[in-house]
């Protein structure tokens, strides 16, 4: 017998056995011992269930560094008739993992895609002054958005949305500044960090609270194999090319930066790993 015909026989097989969990409907987990006073991290989501897809350093800066987790959702989808449904599973997944919501205003913005700061540039500023608010309002230590070059358009449009809303801010204003990546990979990622099991099961089991769309593709039993593909990726784009890669079995990938006195800018002299046990706050010292 092939062992590696056996290898992938169980594979399928656990995929297969994956389809009849249940989606959502889950108990809160604990809720975090966070005061109001806390640092804060914004992360300003395209879409309900990228604080999910992207919720690996959502929650190590939530329960190894006490900040308070901040998810703004920038649209509800394109689907008019889906927006109020997909709210309540925001609400349901956010409440799962203990994080805030933000709402720009019901219903998200009308559009953030990147043509529209040139096609409705009225609509694109009115836009921009109100994620402008509210990070002047929250003053965060963290942003998180997707990064520029992202395949979807709203995941674009979030990118350049928020830095156009970062250059409003007083000068004297800074805050870390970390990319994610989900359908289209950073070309210079700076930052591979380890999931360990636990997290990412508390992550699987919020995103299965967006029922609606898990239907539509089941993004929460492909995600153990996205994050070790950002294993594979990460261990050379962020460490050094031809190295030993770490023994992670999950990981996600970031750029992290720090925008300071009216640009971002980098910070890190190196691509660092951060394991499952490492000290978050080191990155940040």
């Amino acid at each position: 017998m092939n062992p590696y015909a056996d290898f992938i026989n169980k594979y399928s097989g656990l995929m297969e056995e994956a389809k009849k969990l249940p989606l959502g409907g889950f108990e809160r987990l604990p809720r975090p011992q966070t005061s109001d006073e806390a640092p804060k991290v914004l992360h300003f989501s395209p879409h309900p269930d990228d604080e999910c897809l992207m919720g690996a350093l959502l929650l190590r800066l939530q329960r190894d560094m006490n900040m308070r987790v901040i998810n703004v959702p920038m649209t509800f989808g394109s689907n008019k008739a889906r927006q109020k449904e997909r709210y309540q599973e925001l609400v349901g997944a956010c409440g799962y993992l203990g994080f805030e919501i933000l709402q720009i205003q019901e219903n998200g913005l009308p559009n953030c895609k990147p043509k529209e700061k040139t096609e409705n540039p009225e609509m694109w500023s009115s836009s921009v002054d109100k994620v402008s608010s509210i990070i002047e309002n929250e003053q965060p230590g963290l942003i998180m958005i997707p990064h520029r070059w992202e395949f979807n358009t709203t995941h674009q449009g979030t990118n350049e949305l928020v830095f156009d809303a970062l250059a409003l801010q007083k000068l004297d204003f800074s805050c870390y500044v970390a990319e994610w990546e989900y359908w289209t990979p950073l070309t210079e990622p700076n930052l591979l960090l380890d999931v360990s099991k636990e997290y990412l099961i508390d992550i699987i089991t919020a995103l299965s609270f967006h029922v609606g769309e898990l239907i539509r593709n089941p993004q929460h039993t492909n995600l153990p194999a996205w994050m070790q593909d950002n294993v594979r990726r990460g261990s050379e784009l962020v460490g050094v090319p031809g190295g030993t890669a770490p023994q992670y079995k999950f990981a996600t990938v970031y750029r992290l930066r720090k925008w300071q006195n009216g640009k971002i800018v980098d910070f890190l002299r190196e691509g660092l790993f951060v394991d499952a046990t490492g000290k978050i706050s080191d990155i940040f010292s």
